[in-house]
């Protein structure tokens, strides 16, 4: 008997399931608070503020090239707040070195003496980058998602994944007033249960056994990426209720 080449069953069930995953990237069946579809805004103000693209910390010349469509740098934070059409595309992401906004410090035109203090010293920021949205209504945050191609799909991309962050949360709409810390987390890439969509579920009570009130603005804060020189964030939501059930 002459065997004929071609691929294992468990070979064929892999490709379907990715082919399944990237499907359904995008049908979480629950609403996204973080959405700028469904009016989230991202914060560029204050302490907390979203850390730059990477575009922002280019020189003028490579800004340039980028406004004027010449060369591709990436996308700003907005990216990371849309679903991905198609959801087989790649780059459509929200694209940021490691210490992005820190970079800019040295840029006294940009940033005045005290905003370079609080943001220095500001525990609750990310060690590599933060990404802070105003929420368009206060809720009771239950979950986040992150999301970042397969590896089926983009196997050499894996390092531009973040890896280790924080969820925090606050009751006003900029990201200024007290925090509450609602997790630490760390997003898998060779988990092939979590899949590349990865939802996290938060705290509802705080150390102290407080509940978590409801909550007008989210920071991701992100420690650490999987190795990469810069990271893509593809997709963060916000779930959870505007009132407890």
């Amino acid at each position: 008997k002459v065997e004929s080449p071609g691929i294992s069953r468990n070979d064929v069930q892999i490709i379907i399931d990715g082919l399944l995953e990237v499907e359904m990237a995008d049908s979480t069946g629950k609403f996204d608070y973080a959405s700028v579809g469904n009016g989230a805004k991202v914060i560029r103000s204050g302490s907390r503020k979203t850390s730059p693209s990477l575009v922002e910390n280019l020189p003028f010349i490579n800004r340039f090239l980028s406004r004027t469509s010449i060369k591709f740098y990436g996308h700003g934070a907005e990216a990371a707040l849309l679903p991905t059409f198609p959801k087989t595309a790649l780059g459509q992401c929200w694209s940021f070195e490691e210490d992005g906004l820190r970079k800019q410090l040295a840029v006294k035109e940009m940033i005045d003496e005290d905003e370079v203090e609080s943001i220095e010293m500001d525990p609750d920021r990310g060690e590599y980058a933060t990404l802070s949205v105003s929420l368009p209504e206060p809720i009771h945050v239950s979950s986040i998602v992150i999301e970042h191609p397969s590896k089926m799909l983009s196997p050499s991309s894996q390092g531009s994944a973040i890896r280790k962050f924080r969820l925090i949360g606050y009751m006003d709409k900029e990201a200024r007033g007290n925090p509450w810390l609602l997790g630490s987390f760390e997003y898998q890439i060779d988990d092939e249960k979590k899949g590349s969509l990865q939802q996290f579920e938060v705290k509802t009570i705080d150390d102290s056994g407080m509940p978590v009130p409801k909550l007008s603005s989210i920071s991701l804060s992100i420690d650490s990426n999987w190795g990469s020189g810069h990271t893509c964030l593809y997709r963060f939501r916000v779930q959870g209720n505007e009132s407890k059930n």
